[in-house]
C-alpha cells in the first residue's frame, strides 16, 4: 500500500530522468547502428543486448512512477548484463571489469537514493 506524502526528491528525480534520457539514447543509437551492418538486428547479441537495454529503460520508468518491480527489474538486468558481459568479452576483460564498476556504482547510487521511500512505494 502506498503511504500518504510522496516525495522523490530532487537527486532521484534528477538521478533517473538523466538514466532514462541516457539509456533511452543509447539504445535508439544501438539500434540504429546494429541495423546498418550485414547480419542487422537479428545477431543473437545484437538482439539480446536491445531487449536487456529496454527492460532496463523500463525498470527505471516504473521507478519513477512508485514501483517496487522497477528496482527489481532494473537491479536483476543490469546483474545480468554483468555476467554476460564477463561471458562474451573473454578477450577485452578490462572492458567488463570497467563496464561492472560503472554498473556496480549506478546501482550504489539508485539503492542510496531509493531507500529512504522504499516503503513508499507500490
Amino acid at each position: 500500500m502506498v503511504k500518504g506524502n510522496k516525495q522523490r526528491g530532487m537527486w532521484l528525480t534528477s538521478a533517473l530522468l538523466i538514466l532514462i534520457v541516457v539509456y533511452s539514447l543509447s539504445t535508439l543509437q544501438f539500434i540504429y547502428t546494429s541495423s546498418r551492418e550485414p547480419e542487422g538486428l537479428m545477431n543473437l547479441y545484437v538482439l539480446g543486448t536491445t531487449i536487456l537495454g529496454l527492460i532496463q529503460l523500463i525498470g527505471l520508468i516504473l521507478v519513477f512512477k512508485w514501483k517496487k518491480l522497477g528496482a527489481y527489474l532494473y537491479i536483476a538486468v543490469n546483474l545480468t548484463s554483468i555476467v554476460i558481459g564477463f561471458i562474451t568479452s573473454s578477450h577485452f576483460i578490462l572492458a567488463a571489469i570497467m563496464n561492472m564498476l560503472v554498473s556496480l556504482i549506478i546501482l550504489g547510487i539508485l539503492y542510496f537514493l531509493i531507500c529512504p521511500m522504499w516503503n513508499s512505494m507500490e
